[in-house]
Order: structure tokens, then C-alpha cells, then sequence
């Protein structure tokens, strides 16, 4: 059966995420809130807190018995909480996770992920689907203006992925079955296990050629780049009408 629609993760498949940014902000933070640490240690501990947050909130075995849902804005600023804490500073949990929103809606794309997406536009169905809260998804979506027909982010979905209803919302939304379409994102667990389960071809976005652990469902292709992502995707056998 032919492709007829290509989606994609945001955040570091289409857009910049890298530690770096963060650090940006956590150096705001620190400053807004007059906090005599370092941002790049701050930022290191939230993450490590923020991580396992990650692996517990979808059961992948189990998907229905996951835990309750919960937005980043929440989870952030109970691990910014913890942080403070730790590190004996009175900081304020609240404006600190919003200033990761705020951030989160101003990421730049990659040069190359626009072009693609239109040339796509011309062939297949193009769609983007994240784990993020709607209050930094679509102010993002909307001030780069990607050429998208379905957008869907956890928070719609009430479920992070590889949770299956992110992706499901995103089929159901176009009208197809999953072997009809091609998923592509850099998470080796949350993408790719994710839409293999649902039943969606996969195309793993591994920037660093990192190998594939053992008891992961491989992705059907992967790319080291967004330019091998055009060259997979935009082949006739794939992109035929």
C-alpha cells in the first residue's frame, strides 16, 4: 500500500532543542530570580528530575495503565521545586516554568525542515505530532507557519508518546489507516516505538548513528540528517498518489 502521509515529531526533528537553549533560560531564571547557582548545574539536575518523570508517565507494555496525565507546565514546576530544594535556594517554581513555555514557543526550525515539508505538501499528507502542552505547540506552529494539515500535541491527546492516542488523533484526523503512513522523529522510545506499535511505517531521524538497543523494535529506515529524510521520502515508490 502506498504512503500517502508523512508525520513528524517537533522538537529536534523540525525544530532546535538542544541543551544549549535551556541553559539560555535557566541563566534568565537565574537572574529574574536572584539565584547564586549555576544555570548549567541547575539545568543538569531539573533534567536528570524531568527524565524520570519521562519513564514513568506512559506504561508501554500496559498503555491504559499509565498514570494520570499531567502537562509539562505541571511536571515542570514540581521538578523545579525539587531543584530548589536540593540546591537551598528559594526560587519560584511557577515563573520558572513559564519562562520554559515562553522559550519552548520561540525555538527556530531547522533550515532545512520548511523546504521539505512543502515539497512533501505536493505529494502526500503532511502532519506533526509532538509531546508538548498547547501553550508553546501552537504559538510555535503558528509563528513558523510549517505547511501542515493535522497538528497534534499529548496535551490535545491527554497522553505523551509512545502512548498510541497521540498518533491515533493524528490518523483519525486524516481518515487513514496506519500502514498508510510514515512516521519520522529522532526518539528512538517515544517515536518509534510508539508508531511501531500503532502500526505506522517509521523512519528514525538518528542524528549521532547511535546503534539500536536490544529489545527495541527497530524503525523500518533511519537518516542521519533531514536531507536523507528528503531523499527517503521523496522517492516515487514512497510518494506516489
Amino acid at each position: 500500500m502506498a504512503i500517502r502521509a508523512v508525520l513528524f515529531d517537533l522538537y529536534n526533528t523540525l525544530v532546535h532543542n538542544e541543551g544549549v537553549l535551556w541553559v539560555r533560560t535557566f541563566a534568565e531564571i537565574c537572574q529574574r530570580q536572584g539565584l547564586a547557582v549555576d544555570p548549567a548545574q541547575m539545568w543538569a539536575r531539573w533534567k536528570a528530575l524531568e527524565m524520570e518523570e519521562r519513564r514513568r508517565r506512559v506504561n508501554l507494555h500496559q498503555p491504559e495503565a499509565s498514570p494520570p496525565y499531567k502537562t509539562y507546565f505541571q511536571t515542570w514546576v514540581e521538578c523545579f521545586r525539587r531543584v530548589f530544594e536540593e540546591m537551598g535556594v528559594r526560587g519560584n517554581p511557577e515563573e520558572a516554568s513559564s519562562l520554559c513555555i515562553r522559550d519552548m514557543g520561540m525555538r527556530e526550525p531547522f533550515a532545512e525542515g520548511a523546504p521539505l515539508l512543502r515539497s512533501l505538501r505536493r505529494r502526500v499528507r503532511v502532519g506533526v505530532v509532538s509531546n508538548a502542552d498547547v501553550a508553546f505547540f501552537y504559538p510555535l506552529l503558528g509563528r513558523l507557519a510549517l505547511p501542515v494539515e493535522v497538528a497534534v500535541c499529548s496535551e490535545e491527546a491527554r497522553a505523551y508518546k509512545p502512548h498510541p492516542r497521540p498518533f491515533q488523533f493524528a490518523l483519525a484526523w486524516l481518515g487513514l489507516a496506519p500502514q498508510e503512513a510514515l512516521f519520522v522523529g529522532d526518539s528512538l522510545e517515544e517515536d518509534v516505538q510508539g508508531a511501531v506499535r500503532v502500526g505506522l511505517h517509521t523512519l528514525w531521524l538518528n542524528w549521532t548513528g547511535a546503534p539500536v538497543p536490544p529489545g527495541l523494535a527497530k524503525p523500518h529506515a533511519q537518516a542521519r540528517s533531514l536531507a536523507e529524510v528528503a531523499d527517503f521520502c521523496l522517492q516515487e515508490a514512497l510518494c506516489r498518489r
